[in-house]
């Protein structure tokens, strides 16, 4: 984007804020992490929210998710997930995904026949499953996947929280910004 994403003004805070404002109403209480590397400034956010930090420096989304599940440890059973580019993520789709984790490691959004995963529930306690990959030399948050049991929540069953799967709208360029702005400003 040739821009920090978080600090980016949404409505009267940031796209990050929005994004974890967002991802609180699909939790309730409870702790909330985000995730920064190692020498990132965040902008000011929601009280109560603690950061993070990537260990090592880009290492990608595994680094992130294993930097976050750490922080959690035996503060919570599971973590909804979502990239801080995300600020139209329908809180109904969050509670979705928690409640489909049952037994799994992982709840896994689904959209266009592909896995998103950074739209998931995960188990807190895969932060040293998720060490044993990037240890051995990989930082896909798919190659966590291959390893631990998921369940699927599908396209079909997103669209009845959230029709427009606007959940699924990142902001990772200026043109998508835009449109995530606009389609803010409109409520529709």
């Amino acid at each position: 984007m040739g821009r920090d994403k978080a600090s980016l003004p949404w409505g009267e805070g940031t796209l990050l804020s929005a994004t974890v404002d967002r991802a609180a109403m699909a939790t309730g209480s409870g702790p909330i992490a985000c995730v920064a590397a190692p020498d990132q400034s965040l902008p000011p956010m929601p009280g109560g929210v603690e950061v993070a930090r990537d260990r090592s420096q880009g290492r990608g989304p595994l680094e992130a998710l294993a930097a976050g599940l750490h922080a959690l440890a035996g503060r919570a059973e599971c973590a909804l997930v979502v990239g801080c580019d995300t600020p139209l993520l329908a809180p109904a789709v969050g509670r979705l995904l928690l409640e489909r984790l049952g037994d799994h490691d992982a709840a896994v959004a689904v959209a266009g026949g592909r896995r998103q995963p950074l739209l998931a529930a995960y188990r807190v306690n895969l932060a040293p499953t998720a060490d044993e990959v990037l240890a051995g030399g990989r930082s896909s948050l798919h190659a966590l996947l291959d390893r631990v049991r998921v369940t699927e929540v599908c396209e079909d069953d997103l669209r009845r929280v959230d029709p427009d799967l606007r959940s699924l709208i990142n902001c990772n360029d200026d043109a998508a910004y835009q449109r995530a702005l606009a389609l803010h400003a409109s409520g529709a």
